[in-house]
């Protein structure tokens, strides 16, 4: 699975949460979750950050572009527009997402 594949179902999680008024998750919240490395959901992240996909900021190592750490303030209104409309999803990564069913690829495991 890539970043890009990632970002789409973080994207969707985040949806999910929004609509059930369950606040915003954090990348540990997240992990605890979805059961994936920090360094997965991290670049996740970042990726809908840089799309404005979600509000947040990427903190990285003094000296480094290594991302430590993404402060999620949640989906942005495009974001929220991504994911309501199949065909810009489906476009910006490359899968397409059923809202009426929220199916992950961790709860398959």
């Amino acid at each position: 699975m890539g970043i890009q594949k990632d970002a789409g179902e973080i994207l969707a999680l985040l949806y999910k949460d929004k609509i059930e008024s369950k606040g915003v998750k954090q990348g540990d919240e997240i992990q605890k979750e979805t059961e994936w490395e920090k360094i997965r959901i991290e670049n996740a992240l970042e990726y809908l950050v840089g799309k404005g996909l979600v509000d947040g900021k990427p903190i990285k190592t003094m000296g480094s572009n290594l991302v430590i750490f993404v402060h999620n303030k949640g989906i942005t209104s495009d974001g929220i527009d991504v994911i309501e409309d199949q065909e810009k999803f489906r476009g910006t990564f490359g899968f397409g997402f059923n809202l009426g069913i929220f199916n992950f690829s961790w709860k398959s495991k």
